[in-house]
Formats: C-alpha cells, sequence, structure tokens
C-alpha cells in the first residue's frame, strides 16, 4: 500500500511507501536532498522537509531524474513557510520522534554533510515561532543577568589548556589602544561546538564528529564543515530554565566538592523542578547549577587550584550520565544544555557504556556550555521566584570554529 501526499499547488503528486520515513529533507534554495532515510514500524508516510527560510519548492527532475513538472510545494517544519495550502499535510519533525523509537539513539544527524542545517544540528529546533513565544512569555520587567565568568577567573591551566592573555597596545603614541587576546575558549565559559568532541563507533577504529564529520576534516583548514559560524548566523535564543541544584543540596544538608564525581541524579533534577514549578518546553535551554564557579571565586586556597592544575585524572561533579537522562533530554526536546560545571556531566564517567558528550554532543548536534557563571542568575531566579527566562547568545563568528565563549543573556 502507498501513502499519497498532494502538493496543493502542483499538478502531480508525491508519493511514499508507508513502510518507510522520510526523517527529513535539507532544502536549500531551490534544491532538495535526502538525509535519512529511516523504516520503522510505526510510519506513516510521513513527509518531512527542513528548510532555510526562503525555500519554496524542490526541483524532482535535477535531482532524482522525475520529470520537471513535477515540481511540488510542500510543508516547512523549521522556517517561516509553513503554507497555508499544506495545512491538511501531516508533518513530524525528526526531534519528535521519541528516543526509544530513533533507529539509532547514538547518531541522528541531520543535513547534506557542509551544509548550514548540518551544523545547526539541535538548534534547528529553535524556528523563529518558538524564539518568538519564548520572548512573548519570559521578558517581563527587563532585568538582565550575563552569565561569562571573567576571563582570567580560572588562572591555572584546566587540562593543560593555555590560560587567557591579555595584552593592551599603544597607537600613535598612546593615542588610541587595541588589545590583543591569546585564548582557548575552554578555559572559561564556552560553549563546546560540533568539532570540539567525537564518538565511538561500533566496528570502526576512527571516531567520527556530528555528522560523521572526519579529525582529518577537522583538521583542514580549507575545511570548516560542522564550524561556529552555523551558530554564529542567527545566534541562540529561546527559553531558558535553571536547576539550581547547588542551593537545593545545601538546604538538604547535602555536602561536597564540585571537585569530585558527585552526580547530580535525575531524580534530583525532577525533584528541584517540582519543588519550583518548573515546567519545560519543546526548544528550551536547561542550565543546571552546581557551584563550580563559588567554589573556586570563594572556598579554594592557590595550593589547591595549583593542585587541581597538576591533577593528570581530575574530578568534575556533574549530572549523572544514564539512559534515562539521555532519553529525558531527547524527548523533553531541549535545544541546548549548560551548567556551570567543568564538563557538564560527571567525569571521569562513572558508566562506561554511556559518556553523554558522545550521544549529545557527536550523536544530537546539541551545544554543551560549560563553565558558565550561574551566580547572578541563581540570585536573580531566587528573588524573582522565577526559574524561567529568556536567553540570546551570539558565538563567535569563526569559520571551522571549536568552541566559543557564550556571549549570553538571560532577560526576565
Amino acid at each position: 500500500m502507498l501513502y499519497i501526499i498532494y502538493g496543493f499547488l502542483c499538478t502531480t503528486l508525491v508519493v511514499f511507501s508507508k513502510d518507510a520515513y522520510v526523517e527529513s529533507w535539507e532544502c536549500r534554495s531551490d534544491t532538495i536532498e535526502f538525509t535519512n532515510y529511516i523504516p520503522t514500524a510505526s510510519a506513516k508516510g510521513l513527509c518531512v522537509v527542513r528548510s532555510t527560510p526562503y525555500a519554496s519548492s524542490f526541483d524532482l527532475e535535477r535531482d532524482y531524474g522525475i520529470p520537471r513538472d513535477s515540481k511540488v510545494h510542500i510543508f516547512f517544519y523549521n522556517s517561516d513557510q509553513r503554507t497555508r495550502q499544506n495545512i491538511g499535510t501531516m508533518a513530524q519533525s525528526p526531534f519528535d520522534i521519541p528516543f526509544d523509537q530513533l533507529p539509532n539513539p547514538k547518531q541522528v544527524w541531520l543535513g547534506k554533510p557542509g551544509s548550514y542545517e548540518e551544523g545547526l544540528g539541535k538548534l534547528a529546533i529553535l524556528t523563529p515561532e518558538v524564539v518568538a513565544a519564548a520572548s512573548a512569555s519570559e521578558i517581563r520587567c527587563g532585568r538582565r543577568v550575563t552569565m561569562g565568568w571573567e576571563m582570567t577567573k580560572l588562572d591555572y591551566p584546566n587540562l593543560n589548556r593555555q590560560p587567557c592573555h591579555h595584552e593592551i597596545v599603544p597607537l600613535l603614541g598612546g593615542v588610541a589602544f587595541d588589545d590583543i587576546y591569546t585564548m582557548n575558549p575552554q578555559q572559561s565559559s564556552q560553549w563546546d561546538g560540533l568539532r570540539h568532541f567525537s564518538q565511538t563507533v561500533p566496528g570502526k577504529s576512527e571516531r567520527l564528529f556530528y555528522g560523521g564529520t572526519t579529525s582529518e576534516e577537522i583538521n583542514d583548514r580549507q575545511n570548516d564543515r560542522i564550524g561556529l559560524q552555523h551558530w554564529a548566523r542567527e545566534g541562540i535564543a529561546g527559553r531558558g530554565v535553571l536547576i539550581d541544584y547547588a542551593t537545593w543540596a545545601e538546604k538538604k544538608g547535602i555536602k561536597y566538592t564540585t571537585f569530585s564525581t558527585h552526580q547530580v541524579r535525575f531524580t534530583n533534577i525532577l525533584e528541584i523542578a517540582k519543588e519550583n514549578n518548573i515546567t519545560f518546553q519543546k526548544g528550551d535551554i536547561l542550565f543546571v547549577r552546581v557551584g563550580v564557579t563559588k567554589e573556586w571565586d570563594t572556598s579554594m586556597t592557590d595550593d589547591q587550584k595549583q593542585a587541581y592544575a597538576d591533577n593528570p585524572s581530575p574530578e568534575h561533579a556533574g549530572v549523572e550520565a544514564t539512559t534515562e537522562v539521555l532519553r529525558w533530554l531527547w524527548d523533553t526536546g531541549f535545544a541546548a544544555i549548560a551548567s556551570d560545571a567543568i564538563s557538564w556531566e560527571v567525569y571521569p564517567p562513572q558508566s562506561p557504556d554511556i559518556f553523554l558528550h558522545e550521544y549529545v554532543l557527536a550523536g544530537w548536534g546539541m551545544p554543551i556550555g560549560e563553565l558558565f557563571d550561574l551566580e547572578a542568575l541563581a540570585r536573580t531566579c531566587q528573588e524573582l521566584q522565577r526559574w524561567s527566562f529568556f536567553v540570546a547568545s551570539v558565538p563567535l563568528n569563526m569559520p571551522g570554529g571549536v568552541s566559543s565563549p557564550p556571549n549570553m543573556m538571560a532577560i526576565f
């Protein structure tokens, strides 16, 4: 049996088998190509098109050898091209497929290799409609809080990374000044970009980055595949929610150092959300505060900081890495996750089978923020008794970039 989806502005029709689900098409300008074709038991012949805001059609003859008079207008789910003519067409985003129904939950790779759509990763969830709804519901009083830790705070090397060096240079004999930054974004608040971390692939010795990108491609300075320039084009904006584990743990009498393998349990997150009446929405950006920047700034001596820097096997508190956490992150529909923790998840991994970075970053294309300074954010949330807010971030526009300071602001 075949399922048929009509293009209301065309003279022909598009046919899909009921036993195949077209996860996504990539549509750039007036071209289209299949990026994933996934047989599923629950498939219903749904047609889904991922598109840029300017795409409105594709050419089947040019791309697939189908006669040119088969040009079809069809449903676009991640742009403003939600044509009224196609309102009866069923469509399902690949991000709407439940975690347990994903053919390979470790590789949800979308978009043509090297494309903007591939480079966006899970940020494709942040459509204009999602961002507009977030700003309308969350910006109420205009209070603003930034989340960038001072760039020189982590003055001792973190995992042998170079600390930030800032040089001021005079121009015209002191009439003006420039400055020169020598920095590794991983030494302070940063977004892990899609080029930052790879995943193991069964049966292969080579690890792969998001989309199947290889280390060779990343080392090629002429190749900017899945680089930061894709995130920088429109930035990262939407509804943020804070899980303030550090404050909750203090109230519960739970003592820990953030430079240990102390784990934020999934049950803890749900309990905190319930106590603070936090509801989650698709497209949310999740922040988890464990207290790293506070401990570094207020509790650690210089000797303790140096000991941490010299430790070849450092330990970092963070969210537990379990299948339950993965399922929740995916099914809730988060666009990005961030924390003041050094690695977001507990490190070293406590399970040999699950390393969240391999799934979230290399598998889903979801940004991971680390070492965000969440102290002022937590105080503001507590003062206003609100744990949701609007956020906007502008990563560095560096073609082929690996990571970036977040340049992020929360607006209440």
